[in-house]
């Protein structure tokens, strides 16, 4: 999936209700969390900040956040072992499941 399909994905999820996407709210940060593309995807977002992590495995409870330098906007991800303890953290609560990351 090219980079201007996943932001097309992204906005669409960004907007999309609670029942189908899991959002939680901490603070004045919002995020997001859905498992796609059949299990081979996993969509995450703070606040506007999304990405689609596509080295993910659902039957497996397991991700690679290789490639995961900056957000779908362009920007980069300031703290990469906030955002691996965040996954854990929201995939656990959405899908009762630990999250390995690799």
């Amino acid at each position: 999936m090219n980079k201007k399909d996943k932001a097309a994905l992204a906005k669409q999820l960004l907007s999309a209700p609670p029942t189908k996407v899991y959002i939680y709210v901490d603070g004045c940060t919002t995020y997001r969390m859905l498992i796609i593309y059949r299990g081979e995807g996993l969509f995450y977002a703070e606040n506007d900040h999304c990405l689609i992590l596509e080295k993910f495995s659902a039957r497996e409870a397991k991700v690679s956040l290789e490639g995961t330098e900056q957000w779908l906007d362009g920007e980069p991800v300031a703290d990469k072992a906030l955002l691996a303890r965040n996954l854990k953290d929201f995939y656990k609560r959405s899908y009762k499941d630990d999250l390995n990351i690799i």
